[in-house]
């Protein structure tokens, strides 16, 4: 009894899923009219596309309970590549395969039909093939295929930008007293004016985002007033630095840069290995709160602040420093949350390990983690790639999303800008032998104004502003020329083959039981 029940199922299953005979005068057709498709797309990112179709058949193509008329994915057959959403029976499909005629809609002999949908690009960079046919459902595809588009994918490029904060440098090796800090030296007569020239031919230059230390301490000696650095003493910024950074901030912001970040260079008896010992840590968190209000009111939009230049440094993450930066991240978060702030990591081989030590300390004091992670990148060419690969092994183990600023490394460097974009796969390179598909994103890139040493000189000169990313843009915005797209297992032409071909290998089990 149990057999002919199982039949009777198949029997009905099958004149579902194949509606039993098309009638020969009911003649499916379709021709291709146009379709809006873009050549490039940024990966992840989601675009309006459009097709157009003209149903050259007999019948009207219109939903129905099973046999619905629907444009459908090609190349391969039922991909879901491009993550389209449909909408069936009030249940949202994401990743489907399928776009839907609006409910009620009839397109008669000889009309047209323009397809608007929104369309997924795949998160990883290629070539893939974007083509679509009018199909009935369990029934046949039909008609014109649209025209294949080989869509190159590719990532967004991070920001560009430079450090900037001297405006005269006239010696190779920083600091010395030739040099001329801007926040010090703002109010002097022709200096603003110096400055904002170099902040125009920067942003002509193709400089995004600008990033600046804020070098402090309690007393100021007459050397590192060439550096820079300002005192802290009263908990504030006082006059005329005050009114220094106000004004560069606002030449910053009017000048159009994207984004600003101030990082916090303290400095001396400031430092947070000395600040119990010297009792500074409300004076440096007066100082923080105070410049950061002038920032956020006189700066760009986007401003982000590193809340300690390098504090992440294992030769010195000891109780003191690990306790200054767990109170000074805790004081943070309570005033202004998290959202906005980081502290950057020292550069030089072993970025991983440092960035490990910081999440482990944070993990321990039930601290949430900044919103990206800034690394400063100062190794040989030859360890670049192994560093963040490093760093991407830590993301893995740990679960991270968080992106990557890599906020100092090597001035206008090509061979760095090469090997940074061989891991991010930011352009593609035919036959290169680093790329990959990474699993961190890197949103922006600051550059340092020190040339890569040559031969056994690690650091090269100090360079005097404005400044130039060039090699970076260059390499960054190199088009995709060749890449293969990722293998999709094609679908068989008739879904409903394929599920009828499921369902008697299921009953076939089931018989061969008894």
């Amino acid at each position: 009894m149990k057999k002919y029940f199982l039949l009777l199922i198949l029997i009905i299953a099958s004149s579902i899923l194949f509606g039993g005979v098309v009638h020969a005068a009911d003649i499916n057709d379709a021709q291709f009219v146009e379709q809006d498709v873009p050549a490039t797309m940024i990966a992840g990112k989601t675009y309006q596309v459009s097709i157009t179709m003209k149903n050259n058949g007999s019948t009207t193509w219109k939903q129905e309970p099973f046999y619905s008329y629907r444009l459908g994915s090609q190349n391969p057959t039922n991909n879901t590549i491009w993550g389209n959403i449909i909408y069936f029976n009030n249940i949202r499909w994401p990743k489907a395969s399928r776009i839907e005629l609006s409910r009620g809609e009839k397109v008669l002999p000889g009309a047209t039909k323009k397809f608007f949908f929104y369309v997924t690009a795949p998160t990883s960079p290629g070539v893939y093939n974007f083509q679509w046919k009018m199909v009935r459902e369990w029934k046949q595809w039909f008609g014109d295929f649209t025209p294949n588009v080989a869509v190159k994918v590719y990532i967004e490029p991070p920001l560009i930008g430079t450090n900037y904060a001297h405006y005269l440098v006239t010696n190779c090796k920083l600091p010395n007293n030739d040099n001329h800090g801007i926040i010090y030296e703002y109010h002097l007569s022709g200096v603003r004016s110096k400055v904002q020239e170099q902040l125009s031919t920067m942003k002509l230059n193709g400089v995004e985002s600008l990033r600046f230390i804020l070098w402090f301490q309690t007393e100021v000696d007459s050397m590192q007033r060439y550096w820079g650095v300002i005192p802290s003493g009263t908990g504030k910024i006082e006059e005329p630095y005050r009114s220094n950074l106000t004004n560069f901030v606002t030449d910053i912001k009017n000048a159009g840069f994207e984004r600003l970040t101030l990082s916090y260079g303290a400095m001396g008896r400031n430092v947070p290995r000395l600040v119990d010992v010297n009792n500074t840590f409300e004076e440096n968190w007066s100082f923080i709160k105070d410049t950061r209000a002038l920032v956020k009111a006189y700066g760009p939009t986007d401003t982000r602040i590193d809340l300690n230049n390098e504090l992440i440094n294992e030769t010195q993450l000891g109780i003191r420093v690990n306790g200054y930066l767990v109170r000074m991240y805790k004081r943070y978060i309570e005033n202004f949350g998290n959202g906005d702030m980081t502290v950057s990591v020292i550069g030089g081989p072993g970025l991983a390990s440092r960035m490990e030590s910081w999440i482990n300390l944070f993990s321990l004091k039930g601290l949430s983690l900044p919103n990206w992670f800034e690394i400063h990148l100062y190794v040989e060419y030859d360890q670049i790639f192994g560093e963040l690969t490093a760093i991407e092994d830590l993301y893995k183990r740990y679960r991270l999303t968080q992106p990557i600023v890599i906020g100092e490394t090597w001035y206008n460097d090509k061979t760095t800008a090469q090997k940074i974009n061989n891991f991010f796969s930011i352009s593609i390179i035919v036959d290169n032998p680093e790329a990959h598909t990474p699993s961190i994103k890197l949103e922006e890139l600051i550059q340092w104004p020190i040339y890569k040493g040559v031969g056994s000189e690690f650091w090269g000169c100090s360079v005097n502003p404005p400044y130039t990313v060039d090699n970076y843009i260059s390499t960054f915005s190199t088009p995709i020329t060749s890449f293969p797209a990722p293998f999709f297992r094609p679908i068989e032409q008739n879904s409903g083959y394929l599920i009828y071909k499921y369902l008697m290998a299921f009953i076939g089990l089931i018989f061969q039981k008894k």
